[in-house]
């Protein structure tokens, strides 16, 4: 882990938090992407909002949305946030990229998921109680 580096993600988007841009945050850590993104979706504090991400990176689809590599957050951010998170990103060397939209009652990533927060909801927190009590 380069801990310079995670000192600089760090600290732009605590910067970006402190500017009123960020509107949430969540790290990229157990899952990789999809299980982040599937995790804010259903945040308890929005009430679940949905997400379209076009852009989820790399040429290998598997390791874009699972791959645990540190340094990694996803925010959300109001206005002209994105350009100027982006513009202070550049100035500290740390990588700053657009991957998709918040909105909606769904999580689509790509061609590749498309599901309903309902479900989605349902399967994140009730399956293993389901299979531990034998019901699936």
């Amino acid at each position: 882990m380069d801990l310079d580096y995670e000192k600089r993600v760090q600290n732009l988007c605590l910067w970006g938090i402190s500017q009123g841009w960020v509107k949430s945050a969540h790290d990229i850590s157990e899952g990789g992407l999809a299980i982040s993104l599937a995790e804010a979706c259903l945040s308890p504090s929005e009430g679940g909002i949905g997400a379209r991400i076009d852009n989820p990176g790399g040429p290998d689809e598997v390791s874009s949305l699972f791959g645990e590599s540190q340094s990694r957050i996803i925010v959300t951010v109001t206005g002209d946030g994105y350009q100027r998170l982006k513009a202070r990103g550049d100035k500290l060397g740390v990588k700053v990229r657009r991957i998709g939209q918040v909105g909606g009652k769904s999580l689509r990533i790509a061609n590749l998921i498309d599901l309903d927060l309902a479900r989605l909801e349902d399967e994140y927190r009730w399956t293993l109680i389901k299979i531990m009590e034998g019901q699936t």
